[in-house]
């Protein structure tokens, strides 16, 4: 949360108005306090990137900037699992296919795709939303 926080702080003055655009990564872990032993800190966390995204979305909105975040799921090819061996990373990517209503897990293709929707002039009337990329496995908030 802290570098999320300074990266926006920092970056706020320089964005331009009218076009400005802000993405934070977050995850459905700050909406139901992550669904694995020992993750408190990091639901904890995630949740803050969430307030921060409604808080930054009303101070720059006068200026035309938008500020929304995704909120990802299992994300397969990231390492957020890098400590467990592989066959308990293929067991966890399997676990959550099965339960995701689309059948897989994330890829970083899916997190892109929705940073270009954000960002693009279309999106220019969203802002203050969080955008769920996690394959139905977290519907709202």
């Amino acid at each position: 949360l802290r570098g999320t926080f300074l990266s926006c702080v920092c970056a706020a003055p320089h964005l331009r108005d009218e076009s400005g655009r802000v993405v934070n990564l977050s995850s459905t872990a700050a909406l139901g306090g992550g669904r694995l032993p020992g993750l408190v800190a990091y639901g904890a966390a995630k949740a803050g990137v969430l307030g921060l995204t409604n808080a930054l979305a009303r101070e720059l909105g006068p200026r035309g900037i938008t500020v929304n975040a995704i909120c990802a799921g299992l994300i397969a090819d990231t390492e957020i699992f890098r400590d467990e061996t592989p066959e308990r990373r293929a067991a966890r990517r399997e676990s959550y296919a099965a339960a995701a209503p689309v059948g897989r897990a994330g890829t970083l293709r899916d997190v892109i795709h929705a940073v270009d929707y954000l960002t693009a002039p279309a999106a220019s009337f969203i802002t203050g939303e969080w955008l769920h990329v996690n394959g139905g496995i977290q519907f709202a908030r």
